[in-house]
C-alpha cells in the first residue's frame, strides 16, 4: 500500500479494511518511520491481504498506539475514505491513497485597500487550512474550503482557480489559489469568508470611499476622491440645486439629498454625467435642515423645523403621515445620523446638546442627551459601527464620544485647528472628515488624531462648504 501526505506531527495511522479479508491495523508513524520520504511526504506500508475486492478508510493521528490502541486524547491529522481496491494473487498489489488533512482551522491573508473609483482584478491572497497540531495543510482536503463574498452588489467577488479546476469559490487542496476583484464602485467594508465544514473565518476588505460634499452655499454636488488633497482630483457631480442642507450615502454609493427650497429629498445614483436624479422619495418638507438613512434604506430621517420626521417611501413620503420622534425634545436639529440598531442622532445647536432618539421614540421622555454640557453650537452628528458618537461643535471643537456617554468628561475631543466645524462624517476605514465653513477646507483624520498636524486637508477649490457625508 502507498498512502501520500502524512502531517509532520503523524504518530499512528488506523486502517479499515471492508472485504473478503476484512480487519482494521492501527500502526505506530512518524515522517521518519521506514518507507517514508519525498515532500510532501510519502510513505509505503506492508498489508498481506486476501484477493479480492475492498474498501478502505484510513486515519491519521497525532499520538503514538498505546497497547495497540489509539489513544483518546489523540487528534485526527488527515484521512482517507471508501477508498476502492481490488487485490489479486501472485503478484505484489500498490493501493495508493492520498490522505486528505483535516482542517482545524482557516486562516485568510490581507487584502490591499480598495479604492472607490479604482477597481483591480484578480488580487491574489492566502488562504491556509491548518491541522489539528497547527501545521498547514499541503494537499488536499478532507472537507473542501467555500469562500463567501458578503456583498451583493457585485462590485466585489471572490474566485478560485488550480490545477483540479476546483468548483467557483471552492479550494480543494493547498494548491489551489483564491483571488479578489473589485470594480471599484462606492460599497461599504465587505466580508470574505473561508469556511471547512464548521471550521469558519473571516477578514474585512476595506474601501477607501470618496467624500460627498455640497458647495457654492449648496448648490453644487461635489465629490473629493480617495487621497486626493489637491483641488484638480476634486470633482462637481451634480449642478443646481437650491441648497442643499443635508447629504446621507447608501452603502452602494446612492446618495439622499435635502434640498431646501426645493422642500424635498432627492435620490441620485453613479451615471455617466456623475450623478443623476433616480426619484424624489421625501417631498413637501418646509425649513429642511439635515437628512439620515438607516442601513437598508427603508427609514428617511429629516429635521424640519422644530422636529425630526421619519418617513417610510413609499407608503409615506411627507410630512401627514409621518411620525416625529423624540417629539418635544428639539429646538432646532440640525444634522442627523442613524446607527446600525436604529438609534437616531440629533445635534440642536441651540440646546447646545446631542440628542439620541432609540426606534419608536416618539416623545421627549425616552430620548438620551449625550456628552453632558460638552457642546457649544453643535452642528453636525456621525456614528460609526461599533457605536462611537462624532460630533462638529461651530464653536471649533470635534468630540468623539460613546452612544451612552451622558456627561463632559467621556466626550473627547479629537483632531485640532479647525475654525468653525459644521458637518462631520466617518468612514469605514475610521476616518473623520469635517466640513470648516470659515475655512472653506475638507478635513481628514483617524479619530485618535488629537493635533493640527494629523489632520490633513482634502481637496480644494471650495467657496461655500456644508454637508458632508461617506458611503
Amino acid at each position: 500500500m502507498h498512502a501520500q501526505y502524512v502531517s509532520a506531527a503523524t504518530k499512528s495511522m488506523t486502517l479499515d479494511f471492508s472485504g473478503p479479508s476484512s480487519f482494521t491495523d492501527t500502526v505506530g508513524l512518524t515522517p521518519s518511520s521506514t518507507g517514508c520520504s519525498g515532500s510532501p511526504l510519502q510513505c509505503t506500508i506492508a498489508v498481506r491481504l486476501r484477493p479480492g475486492k475492498y474498501v478502505v478508510n484510513v486515519r491519521a493521528y497525532d499520538k503514538a498506539p498505546v497497547n495497540g490502541a489509539i489513544p483518546v486524547a489523540a487528534k485526527l491529522l488527515s484521512s482517507a475514505s471508501n477508498v476502492s481496491a481490488t487485490v489479486a494473487a501472485g503478484r505484489v498489489n500498490r493501493l495508493g491513497l492520498t490522505l486528505d488533512g483535516v482542517p482545524a482551522s482557516v486562516t485568510i491573508g490581507t487584502f490591499p485597500f480598495g479604492f472607490a473609483g479604482t477597481g483591480f482584478l484578480s488580487t491574489a491572497f492566502t488562504v491556509g487550512v491548518i491541522d489539528a497540531d497547527h501545521d498547514t495543510i499541503v494537499g488536499t482536503y478532507s472537507t473542501p474550503v467555500t469562500l463567501g463574498d458578503s456583498d451583493t452588489s457585485g462590485a466585489t467577488s471572490v474566485a478560485t482557480s488550480g490545477t483540479n479546476d476546483p468548483p467557483a469559490k471552492t479550494l480543494l487542496s493547498s494548491s489551489d489559489t483564491a483571488a479578489l476583484s473589485y470594480t471599484g464602485a462606492p460599497v461599504g467594508a465587505v466580508t470574505i469568508s473561508a469556511a471547512a465544514g464548521s471550521v469558519k473565518s473571516s477578514r474585512v476588505f476595506a474601501v477607501a470611499n470618496p467624500i460627498f460634499v455640497a458647495d457654492n452655499g449648496g448648490t453644487n454636488l461635489k465629490e473629493i476622491a480617495p487621497e486626493c488633497n489637491l483641488p484638480g482630483c476634486t470633482r462637481t457631480l451634480s449642478t443646481g440645486f437650491g441648497g442643499i442642507v443635508g447629504l446621507a450615502s447608501a452603502a452602494n454609493g446612492d446618495l439622499y439629498v435635502a434640498d431646501a427650497p426645493g422642500q424635498e429629498i432627492l435620490h441620485l445614483e453613479p451615471c455617466f454625467a456623475g450623478y443623476c436624479l433616480v426619484d424624489t422619495p421625501v417631498t413637501g418638507v418646509a425649513s429642511l435642515k439635515g437628512v439620515a438613512i438607516d442601513s437598508g434604506v427603508h427609514h428617511i430621517y429629516a429635521s424640519s423645523g422644530g422636529y425630526v420626521y421619519e418617513f417610510t417611501p413609499p407608503s409615506c413620503e411627507n410630512t401627514s403621515c409621518a411620525p416625529a420622534v423624540g417629539n418635544g425634545a428639539f429646538v432646532n436639529p440640525a444634522q442627523l445620523a442613524v446607527d446600525r440598531s436604529g438609534n437616531v442622532y440629533v445635534a440642536d445647536p441651540t440646546l447646545g446638546e446631542v440628542i439620541k432618539v432609540p426606534p419608536g421614540c416618539t416623545g421627549p421622555t425616552c430620548t438620551l442627551q449625550l456628552g453632558g454640557t460638552a457642546f457649544s453650537t453643535p452642528q453636525g452628528v456621525a456614528v460609526d459601527n461599533a457605536g462611537n458618537v462624532y460630533v462638529a461643535d461651530t464653536f471649533g471643537s470635534v468630540f468623539e464620544m460613546p452612544d451612552t456617554c451622558q456627561s463632559q468628561s467621556c466626550a473627547t475631543p479629537i483632531g485640532a485647528g479647525f475654525l468653525e466645524p459644521y458637518n462631520v462624517s466617518i468612514d469605514d476605514l475610521g476616518f473623520v472628515n469635517v466640513t470648516d465653513v470659515s475655512a472653506n477646507k475638507v478635513y481628514q483624520f483617524q479619530a485618535q488624531c488629537s493635533v493640527p498636524t494629523c489632520a490633513v486637508s482634502m481637496g480644494g477649490g471650495f467657496s461655500g462648504l456644508g454637508a458632508i457625508s461617506v458611503p
